[in-house]
């Protein structure tokens, strides 16, 4: 997995530096569909600067703040919001990134040659929003449930039975069919037995003492929490809604983004934000040089970043060989 992470980034920073300068030669729109301090955004967010302040390229960044705010009648508001934006910032580009900013903001855009389209971090089928284009391309974003529950098997092989517990996120929403799927199809390493997807903390507490009291349940698979409210209906802070799992499962959780292993899931083959900022920014420079974005093909991510928090490790009494340790990505000691 190392191996192939370190190749991956070789080939992308090859990729970058054969692009043609694009030096004061436009100004760049970046559509977040959440906010700042959300880590998925961090990681994107840091790419793209990188790339862009480094090629001398102007842009600015908006935030449509729909993972805090996640009501239908503000997405469509902060579509009309980037919308004002860009007709005021007049970009040569726009950079789009995860699924809301697609569905609420670039769809209508589609088509449309006066606006360059790049999108990243989109989880649903490119045709639901009218993708590729002739004005648009960009990475999709998939994640890696075969080889996260590869790297649960190789630290307990005893594990055969799991259970999908996740909120009830438009994300959720996309991903989860086809996680269905995979499990359907018999893809996938271990037995999914069920899967729920949960709006409030007591729910979330349900399921999870309910899976504790499963002996045939080895282990849990939570990709994503970050809607969950409380009693009072106010969302809940992410960390503190994993941090409640994993100071009361008794099973190892599992996770697809870097936040579970930073929150305290046991590990995880996660979705790299850097991988689909970095894409994006190459396709953009690409764009500002001159080419258009129909003639750039789509891609999707590539590789795997595989993450082992040692600390979750401990406490659930669970030793990770030494050769596992030494072959992931990352490890939270």
């Amino acid at each position: 997995m190392r191996n192939a992470l370190v190749l991956g980034l070789i080939c992308a920073m090859c990729f970058m530096l054969t692009l043609p300068a694009a030096a004061n030669q436009g100004k760049v729109l970046v559509v977040q569909s959440y906010h700042a301090e959300y880590d998925w955004c961090a990681g994107v967010d840091g790419a793209i600067a990188e790339t862009l302040s480094a090629a001398g390229v102007d842009y600015k960044t908006f935030y449509m703040d729909t993972k805090r705010k996640s009501d239908g009648d503000w997405k469509v508001e902060s579509g009309k919001l980037a919308d004002q934006e860009l007709k005021a910032y007049q970009p040569d580009v726009v950079i789009t990134v995860d699924d809301n900013a697609q569905g609420f903001f670039a769809k209508a855009y589609a088509g449309d040659p006066s606006v360059s389209v790049v999108f990243c971090g989109v989880n649903a089928d490119a045709e639901k929003y009218n993708f590729p284009a002739a004005n648009v391309t960009g990475i999709l974003e998939r994640t890696y449930p075969g080889q996260t529950l590869d790297l649960l098997k190789l630290i307990d092989p005893a594990i055969e039975k799991a259970a999908y517990i996740a909120d009830d996120s438009g994300t959720a929403s996309l991903i989860t069919p086809r996680i269905q799927a995979k499990a359907g199809n018999g893809e996938l390493p271990v037995e999914i037995v069920a899967f729920d997807r949960l709006s409030t903390f007591s729910e979330w507490q349900a399921a999870i003492q309910k899976y504790n009291a499963d002996a045939s349940v080895g282990a849990l698979i939570i990709p994503l929490y970050h809607t969950v409210k409380d009693a009072s209906g106010n969302r809940m802070k992410p960390s503190d809604v994993m941090a409640w799992a994993v100071d009361n499962s008794t099973k190892p959780i599992v996770g697809f983004w870097p936040f579970s292993t930073d929150d305290g899931a046991l590990c995880a083959v996660v979705v790299d934000p850097k991988e689909h900022g970095y894409v994006a920014a190459a396709m953009t420079q690409e764009v500002l040089g001159g080419k258009k974005p129909g003639d750039i093909s789509m891609v999707t991510n590539q590789d795997g970043f595989a993450i082992i928090n040692v600390k979750t490790a401990e406490k659930l009494g669970v030793g990770v060989d030494y050769d596992i340790l030494q072959n992931a990505n990352k490890v939270i000691e």
